[in-house]
């Protein structure tokens, strides 16, 4: 399968705003085109900082200050953490989930922004990677309740680490207590895993 870039998926139309910007201004440009964050650039239009609709709620809103008063410089996430649009869109999302950021500016070899791709973008254009999790974890599940149906529960002394227990389960034609339970169903998972 083909890798993707982020700059084939990311957007080149990015709203920006400058640092002294205030709060009600960037707030009104988020309301007028719909969108979750502004990207605070200098007059090189290189990305210094981003607002999103939380910096306005947590660092204006919540606080009881006045969005008149209160300017991007001193509300914005910085710094900001750029790519460039040949970064492939796996990597893209491992840095995203690493950083706990939904947004990357895209930037050319300059610095200068160009575009921007989100966390949402990503998953629009490349759903397997949502549906390869989804399908993981459930087979996860279905191997975790196979291997968990066992009828009997007694009580008496663990065949393996020879411990007494009131909740001895019969696995593999030993009855063992449940730390040893984890680990043999630990590692039957793994070998189903090494096997396929």
């Amino acid at each position: 399968m083909r890798s993707v870039s982020v700059g084939e998926v990311a957007r080149r139309d990015v709203i920006t705003g400058s640092p002294t910007e205030t709060a009600v201004e960037i707030a009104y440009k988020m309301r007028e085109h719909g969108i979750g964050s502004v990207v605070i650039v200098n007059e090189k239009d290189e990305p210094i900082g981003i607002v999103t609709e939380r910096d306005l709620v947590i660092k204006v809103v919540s606080q009881g200050k006045n969005p008149d008063e209160v300017i991007a410089r001193d509300i914005m996430s910085q710094p900001v953490i750029t790519v460039e649009e040949d970064m492939e869109v796996n990597e893209a999302v491992k840095l995203m989930v690493d950083k706990g950021i939904r947004r990357l500016p895209i930037v050319d070899d300059n610095g200068k922004l160009i575009g921007i791709v989100t966390m949402q973008d990503i998953l629009q254009v490349e759903p397997y990677l949502v549906a390869t999790i989804e399908e993981k974890m459930k087979k996860f599940q279905e191997e975790l309740e196979e291997l968990e149906e066992v009828s009997e529960i007694i009580e008496g002394v663990c065949d393996l680490c020879e411990t007494y227990s009131e909740e001895l389960r019969f696995v593999d034609g030993v009855w063992v207590c449940p730390e040893c339970y984890e680990d043999i169903l630990g590692r039957e998972i793994e070998d189903r895993e090494l096997e396929e």
